[in-house]
């Protein structure tokens, strides 16, 4: 299989006709704003990370006690809504993944060791660095 995903060409048109919709308005009722979630929801089988940008969207219709009232669409709401369309009009369609199969190099080995009080270190294929040293946090819960 080639490890891919697309979204066929109607489906593309159809989310972005619907997100240039939202652009207008200022507020919508819960059943609009669900509609509009659903369809980019849908198109993030194939977006890979997709799903950041509907969160804030998301999260504007938990507040609402019946599904005809309005929302306000807020700042956050339109960036979001931006940024799915600026992505969708660059994006050719396809999604590709990687395979998540890892297979052990025998020319790579790595080692760490970090102690916020005494210090760190590290060694890659025979190569280290360390040093001494502690995290911010940890000198102002010494009072240092």
């Amino acid at each position: 299989m080639g490890m891919e995903a697309c979204l066929p060409d109607d489906k593309m048109t159809g989310t972005r006709v619907l997100l240039n919709s939202f652009t207008k308005h200022r507020s919508v009722r819960l059943v609009e704003l669900l509609s509009l979630i659903g369809t980019p929801q849908f198109a993030c089988k194939a977006v890979v990370l997709g799903r950041i940008f509907l969160q804030r969207m998301i999260n504007l219709t938990k507040v609402v006690p019946s599904s005809f009232h309005h929302i306000r669409l807020n700042r956050e709401f339109f960036k979001d809504l931006n940024m799915w369309k600026v992505f969708l009009a660059g994006w050719s369609g396809f999604s590709f993944f990687l395979n998540t199969t890892v297979s052990p190099s025998p020319q790579m080995e790595l080692h760490t060791d970090a102690s916020g009080t005494i210090g760190y270190g590290d060694i890659v294929m025979g190569n280290g660095f360390r040093g001494v040293g502690y995290h911010t946090c940890n000198s102002a819960k010494r009072g240092e």
